[in-house]
């Protein structure tokens, strides 16, 4: 049976295609359908990994960089998810708690990727979070997870980051290790209990 990974702050999840399968058949929007309470292992799965929350992304070779992304054993390609954990659905549903230093900040994770390096201003430089038609911002805050594999997660001020429910989409782009990952964000989408989830 097909499997479907995904590694977070909270660990490896794991889901399964037929679980996909029910899950699409159920709907997409279980999140306000009923309270986080009630979500299954296999809904939950899909918001971290299937969501207007969580975009699969793939490195794209982007020149030399500081560190170094490495290849894991028995993957084809560099793939990976990009996860925005500070929009409280995503929350209710990993119920790891941010570090308190991304107290007002808009965070996203960059998941599935082995990279190795220790400075992480590059990581800063590199990244951006940008409405669409409005000017880019950089975070100010990156981390490193290096468990199981690595999520980096960068932090965006939300006093910074012109964005509402006017705009239509937030493009994400970041680059580590010579690679960038790049992908673009449906505000429409992302709501939550009638209001725009960020």
């Amino acid at each position: 049976m097909r499997q479907a990974f995904i590694l977070t702050r909270r660990g490896l999840l794991i889901l399964t295609a037929g679980a996909a399968a029910r899950l699409d058949a159920a709907g997409q929007d279980f999140w306000n359908k009923k309270p986080p309470s009630e979500w299954s292992a296999e809904e939950i799965d899909r918001l971290v990994n299937d969501s207007p929350w969580a975009k699969a992304v793939r490195a794209e070779y982007a020149g030399d960089g500081e560190g170094r992304l490495r290849q894991r054993k028995g993957e084809s390609s560099y793939e990976g998810t990009v996860l925005w954990e500070s929009a409280q659905p995503v929350q209710d549903a990993i119920q790891t708690p941010l570090p308190a230093a991304f107290a007002d900040h808009y965070a996203i994770s960059v998941n599935g990727f082995s990279f190795s390096g220790k400075d992480l201003e590059p990581l800063k430089r590199a990244a951006v979070l940008q409405p669409k038609g409005k000017a880019e911002t950089h975070p100010d805050l990156v981390t490193l997870d290096l468990g199981n594999g690595t999520v980096m997660l960068y932090g965006f001020a939300k006093d910074t980051v012109n964005v509402g429910p006017e705009d239509k989409e937030v493009l994400f782009q970041a680059r580590f290790g010579g690679f960038q990952v790049k992908t673009r964000f449906t505000l429409k989408d992302m709501t939550y209990k009638g209001q725009l989830a960020l």
